[in-house]
């Protein structure tokens, strides 16, 4: 369920109205979902959001969201800045990668003392350099390379929680 909802950007499944397309991680084809009128069935469960977890690392729109876009998934989400902009730590941690990542660019990615990290990739410069602490706020890189495939000036942002890409909006406030 929150790997669905996040996904598909669901923040309140009771918002879910008929003819919504979701995506479902694994499946093969695509199937019509018979919609219960049976108000007496069990509640789906909560969705959780640790919104504030993690700070912004630029302030910028989101241009792209995480899940399927266009046919395609994304594991994080891109936020417009300037070309040059700064890009602060989302949270206290270890840099544990700083330097070209193929189909990223300039990537640094920062192990936090949990089970968490994020990703900062499409930097025009990366400031930190592995095996560095940094703490949240922390200056890391500027940004606003345009990406493959993209004219605009972004940064793509992920977390990951035991490796596995979650989606930013549900932990940033």
């Amino acid at each position: 369920m929150q790997d669905v909802a996040e996904l598909n950007n669901i923040k309140n499944p009771d918002r879910i109205k008929v003819g919504d397309k979701i995506f479902i991680p694994g499946a093969r084809q695509q199937l019509t979902v018979r919609i219960s009128q049976n108000d007496s069935e069990a509640a789906s469960p909560g969705i959780a959001m640790t919104k504030g977890l993690f700070i912004w690392p630029v302030k910028g729109p989101v241009i792209s969201q995480f899940g399927i876009n266009n046919g395609f998934k994304n594991d994080g989400i891109f936020i417009a800045v300037p070309a040059g902009s700064t890009v602060v730590a989302s949270y206290d941690g270890q840099v544990v990668f700083s330097s070209d990542l193929k189909g990223y660019g300039k990537t640094i990615i920062i192990q936090h003392r949990d089970k968490y990290a994020t990703v900062y990739a499409n930097n025009t410069t990366n400031l930190a350099n592995k095996g560095a602490a940094v703490k949240t706020g922390q200056v890391i890189a500027t940004s606003g390379g345009a990406g493959e495939g993209n004219r605009i000036p972004h940064l793509h942002f992920q977390i990951r929680e035991h490796n596995q890409a979650r989606n930013p909006l549900f932990y940033l406030p």
